[in-house]
């Protein structure tokens, strides 16, 4: 639904559905990449690994320090490298990223 609403809004207000936007050609044809939180954090090659006492800290405690620490890395890391369109999942309910 996300997605025809903002294609139709593009195509009304742009006539088109490819934008420039701070000089990057933003695609916003369909069907937009769907992706979890934790897989794009690994695409960025981020080695948890290196947090050491913070992720076991946070492995100690529960899911939500867990979840807090994925949400950091993710908008240092991969949101500002985030430009073209898609739709990102998570899982509250669980914790999972679905």
């Amino acid at each position: 639904m996300a997605e025809e609403i903002v294609t139709r809004c593009a195509h009304a207000v742009n006539g088109k559905l490819r934008i420039d936007y701070q000089g990057v050609e933003i695609c916003l044809e369909r069907p937009w990449r769907r992706e979890t939180m934790h897989n794009l954090v690994k695409e960025a090659e981020i080695d948890f690994k290196n947090f050491g006492d913070n992720l076991n800290a946070a492995k100690e405690h529960d899911i939500k320090q867990l979840i807090f620490l994925l949400n950091e890395v993710f908008e240092m890391v991969v949101e500002p490298k985030l430009l073209q369109s898609g739709l990102l999942s998570w899982n509250i309910s669980t914790g999972q990223t679905t």
